[in-house]
C-alpha cells in the first residue's frame, strides 16, 4: 500500500509539472509583457533602441512604422506585415536606425515586437520626434532665397513660398502666367535678383521663350521681357540687377540683355553648346562660368566687371574632358575660385586648373549637386552610395569634414547650416528639415 501511494504522489507530481508548463507556455494564458522603446532624432535618421532580450528561445526583433499609432499586437490580430521596415536575427542587435529621416512627416510611430518561441513581447507605440516642418501639397522643383530665407515650391505652373524664419507659409500658391519653360535641362526655371534699388525679384523663363520679373514676395508680375529673335532656344539663364544672360543653343551664343533699355547689348559667339549647357555667376559677380552638362570638353570662364559694362569678357577657353555630374549644374565658389561639377569630385580653378580631389570614402565615389559654403571654406556635395548622403568638405585640402544622411531630392545652405526639402514618402506632403551642420 505505501509503494502504491509512492507511486501515486510520483504520478500526481509528474502531472502536475507538466499541466503547470503546458499552462506556462500557453501564450493565450501569459500575462502580456512589455519592452521598453526609446526613438530620437540623430544625423543619420530616426535611433530606435529597445530592451534586449536575453531568453534562449529567442527568434528574433520585428521593427514596424505607421503614420499613426499602431495597436497591440494579439494572436488573432498581428501587426500588418506591411508595416514591418526590419527583421533583426541578431539578439544582441538592440537598435535600428530608421533612414527616412527627411522624407517623412511629423506623425510617425514606432513599436518594436520580440519573438520568443511560445511568446511575443511588444514595445509601445512610440511617436517620433523631429523638427520637420510639413505642408499640404507635392512640387517638382525647389529653389532657395539666401537674402530673404525663402524656399520657393514650383508644381506645374502654380509658385508656393515659405517663409524660413518664420515658419511660415508666405504665399499659398500662385499661378504663374504664360506657363513655365519646359525646354531646360538643368532646375534653371526660377532665378532671384536684387535691384539697384535694394527690389527683390524673381525671374522665370516662360514657354515662348520670354521672361518675366516678379515681385519676390508677393509673386505679382512686374515685366514680361522678349527677345524678338527669328530663332531662339534658351536652354538656361541668369540674371544680375538690369542685365539677363542667356544661352541660345541655336545660334550658338551667350546674349546679354538690357532689361532697362529693353534692348540686346551683346551676342557673344561659342562654340559647341547644347541644351546641356549650364551658366553660372558667384555670388560676388567677379566670374561667370559657361560649361556641358555632361561629358563635354569646351568650357568658356569670364571676368565679369559689371562696374564698367554689364558685358562679361572672356578670359579663358578651355578644351578639357570633366566626367561631369549628370544630375547637377557647374558650381562655382562665391568668390569666383573654384569650381567642379566633376562626378569624381575634382576641383578645378575659374582658368581650369586642377587643384584637387574630394577625399572619397570608398572606391569609385560619385557624387553631385555641389554647393559652396558662403565664407569660402567648405563644400557641400551630394555622395551616391547604398544611401545617399550629404557631404561636407574642406577647401583648404578637400577633406571630409562629415557626413549628414539624406533621402531628399533637393538641399540648400543657410550659412553653414543645411535645409532638406522632400516630397513626403507618407501622404500629399512637403517636408523641410533643418539642420545643424556643427564645422568648425
Amino acid at each position: 500500500m505505501h509503494k502504491m501511494f509512492r507511486i501515486l504522489s510520483i504520478t500526481a507530481v509528474v502531472i502536475c509539472i507538466f499541466t503547470t508548463a503546458c499552462k506556462k507556455n500557453n501564450p493565450s494564458n501569459l500575462a502580456k509583457e512589455t519592452i521598453g522603446l526609446t526613438v530620437q532624432e540623430g544625423e543619420n535618421g530616426y535611433l530606435l533602441q529597445w530592451d534586449k532580450v536575453n531568453t534562449s528561445d529567442f527568434i528574433n526583433y520585428e521593427i514596424y512604422r505607421s503614420d499613426s499609432p499602431l495597436p497591440e499586437p494579439t494572436p488573432d490580430e498581428p501587426l500588418n506585415i506591411n508595416l514591418r521596415i526590419a527583421s533583426i536575427s541578431d539578439r544582441d542587435k538592440n537598435s535600428f536606425t530608421d533612414s527616412l529621416l527627411f522624407g517623412i512627416s511629423t506623425n510617425v510611430y514606432y513599436k518594436v515586437i520580440a519573438k520568443l518561441a511560445m511568446r511575443t513581447l511588444s514595445s509601445n507605440s512610440i511617436k517620433n520626434t523631429t523638427n520637420n516642418i510639413v505642408l499640404n501639397g507635392s512640387f517638382d522643383y525647389a529653389y532657395y532665397n539666401s537674402d530673404l530665407d525663402y524656399i520657393y515650391f514650383l508644381s506645374n505652373n502654380v509658385v508656393k513660398i515659405y517663409d524660413n524664419t518664420n515658419n511660415t507659409l508666405k504665399l499659398n500658391g500662385k499661378t504663374i502666367d504664360g506657363g513655365l519653360a519646359t525646354n531646360l535641362y538643368y532646375d534653371d526655371k526660377l532665378k532671384f535678383n536684387t535691384q539697384t534699388n535694394g527690389d527683390k525679384e524673381v525671374y522665370l523663363m516662360n514657354n515662348n521663350y520670354s521672361i518675366s520679373s516678379y515681385d519676390a514676395s508677393t509673386m505679382t508680375k512686374k515685366e514680361t521681357f522678349n527677345f524678338n529673335l527669328s530663332n531662339p532656344n534658351f536652354t538656361t539663364f541668369d540674371v544680375y540687377q538690369n542685365h539677363l544672360y542667356l544661352l541660345n543653343d541655336n545660334t550658338d551664343s551667350l546674349l546679354v540683355y538690357n532689361t532697362s533699355t529693353h534692348q540686346v547689348e551683346s551676342q557673344i559667339y561659342l562654340s559647341s553648346l547644347s541644351q546641356y549647357n549650364s551658366i553660372t555667376i558667384s555670388k560676388d559677380k567677379s566670374t561667370m562660368i559657361l560649361a556641358p552638362g555632361y561629358n563635354g570638353s569646351l568650357y568658356y570662364s569670364y571676368n565679369f566687371n559689371l562696374n564698367a559694362t554689364g558685358i562679361p569678357t572672356l578670359t579663358h577657353a578651355e578644351n578639357m574632358q570633366v566626367n561631369s555630374a549628370s544630375s547637377g549644374k557647374i558650381a562655382v565658389s562665391n568668390n569666383g575660385q573654384f569650381m567642379t561639377n566633376d562626378i569624381f569630385g575634382a576641383i578645378f580653378s575659374s582658368s581650369f586648373v586642377n587643384i584637387g580631389n574630394l577625399q572619397s570614402t570608398f572606391f569609385n565615389e560619385q557624387f553631385t549637386n555641389y554647393k559652396f559654403s558662403t565664407d569660402n571654406q567648405y563644400i557641400f556635395a551630394q555622395s551616391f552610395a547604398s544611401t545617399s548622403s550629404i557631404k561636407a568638405f574642406s577647401l583648404t585640402d578637400f577633406s571630409l569634414i562629415h557626413s549628414y544622411f539624406n533621402t531628399s531630392s533637393y538641399y540648400f545652405l543657410k550659412g553653414k547650416n543645411i535645409i532638406m526639402v522632400s516630397n513626403g514618402s507618407l501622404g500629399n506632403q512637403i517636408i523641410i528639415s533643418n539642420k545643424q551642420t556643427n564645422l568648425p
